[in-house]
């Protein structure tokens, strides 16, 4: 992996319970140095509580009685970002971010 200060790594992952696969993914964003990941099936309901250090988490959770479902973007802080709040359907799960480079 390349140190290059003008490199963005991006990582889309189809996590099914992000809770459950904590630790590996934790060690494969720091192993592969990813400053934006993009998550499916995070399975996590509104109230619960989920952060990761020096990093944003966006979430939209899906609105069910039992964990499922559901979207995350998680920013590097470095990464100046702004959240788009967008308002197509209340069923779409969907997050959208504008990166300035």
């Amino acid at each position: 992996m390349s140190n290059n200060t003008n490199q963005l790594t991006l990582l889309h992952w189809n996590a099914n319970s992000i809770e459950r696969q904590l630790q590996i993914f934790v060690r494969f964003l720091h192993t592969h140095n990813i400053q934006k990941a993009f998550f499916i099936k995070t399975h996590l309901i509104p109230n619960e509580i989920f952060f990761l250090y020096n990093f944003k988490i966006y979430r939209f959770d899906r609105l069910d009685r039992a964990a499922s479902g559901g979207v995350a973007i998680r920013m590097s802080l470095r990464l100046k970002h702004t959240l788009i709040h967008t308002t197509l359907s209340p069923s779409l799960e969907l997050l959208t971010i504008i990166i300035q480079i």
